[in-house]
């Protein structure tokens, strides 16, 4: 193929077109999986996020008497029956030299709580609503009060970009069922099988993860005026995919890191604020790719600012933070 200036052009191999479709699918398949991101400008920028991890992570207050004895962690249904979350994720993906090709969008994440069992069980239902018409996150289940998941009934996955189902999803207790202490730590592991839903990326099998999470009770501080516990958790997962794109067989190596710092109300059994940063390699050993992405996570309790004080409206007793 000739051009303008009469030099010969080579046109791609098979090989590098590939390349360049896999990276493409690369991104395609991180913004799916931060939750979809349809409508979204796409920029280079240096990779850094609104949210200094430590300013959550540090406890700023001594242990009282009653914390000092032992603080139980465990979920509780709010009398409204339901906690409206406001949040934002920040992804920076295909990293280089500090920079990376970063989007963002907020999120309205909704949970809905209704009885299951005389013994504090409850069914729990979350949707996740994406800003720009970026689609919804529709999850169910039926959780016990120290975090377990008894029963998985829907994971669903609905945007523009990005469309799969969760099939399977098992999760040990989140928390000791025990009083804890500063200090304290404790282990579980998840298990999540998804199927993803794509014309022109067929997987050869559901993709099945196992999450081997390390969580301490680092100490306390206040939000919205009440004493909350400040719990770090790391995680990692690796696993490995096979799709088929173009026709053409893909094997990609997936390793995550995960960290994650919640400030939780113990007296009222809920998630005042959860940050969460995750790190991810995606490795094609057949074609020599080798992809990172970083992305930041930020929810906090409707009523609640995101300086921890509260409204100016009053709030009803179950309703939030800062009743």
């Amino acid at each position: 193929m000739g051009s303008e200036n009469g030099r010969q052009e080579h046109p791609l191999t098979h090989r590098q077109y590939l390349s360049r479709s896999c990276k493409n699918f690369l991104l395609l398949l991180a913004c799916a999986a931060f939750s979809g991101c349809a409508g979204l400008m796409f920029q280079m920028a240096p990779v850094g996020f609104q949210h200094p991890f430590f300013q959550m992570t540090f406890p700023d207050l001594l242990p009282n008497e009653a914390e000092s004895a032992g603080v139980q962690l465990a979920l509780k249904m709010p009398e409204a029956g339901g906690l409206r979350y406001k949040g934002n994720i920040l992804l920076f993906a295909r990293e280089r030299n500090g920079e990376g090709i970063k989007f963002g969008f907020d999120i309205l994440r909704l949970e809905k709580f209704e009885p299951a069992g005389g013994d504090g069980t409850f069914t729990h239902e979350i949707r996740h609503e994406i800003d720009k018409g970026g689609g919804q996150i529709h999850e169910k289940m039926i959780v016990a009060p120290d975090g377990a998941v008894k029963k998985f009934l829907k994971g669903e996955h609905r945007s523009k970009l990005g469309k799969f189902d969760v099939l399977e999803y098992r999760r040990p207790p989140l928390f000791p069922d025990h009083p804890v202490k500063m200090g304290d730590r404790w282990a579980y592991e998840e298990e999540i099988t998804v199927k993803l839903r794509s014309f022109w990326i067929k997987q050869k099998r559901p993709s099945h993860k196992k999450i081997l999470a390390r969580s301490e009770l680092k100490g306390f501080t206040t939000a919205g005026g009440r004493r909350v516990a400040v719990v770090y958790t790391e995680a990692e997962e690796q696993s490995s995919e096979e799709f088929s794109i173009m026709f053409k067989d893909i094997k990609m190596d997936v390793s995550t890191k995960i960290e994650e710092i919640i400030h939780f109300d113990y007296e009222r059994g809920a998630v005042l604020r959860r940050l969460t940063n995750t790190l991810t390699q995606n490795t094609v050993p057949g074609l020599g790719i080798s992809e990172t992405g970083k992305s930041q996570s930020f929810f906090y309790l409707d009523e609640l600012h995101e300086d921890g004080s509260c409204g100016e409206k009053p709030v009803e007793a179950g309703d939030g933070a800062c009743a």
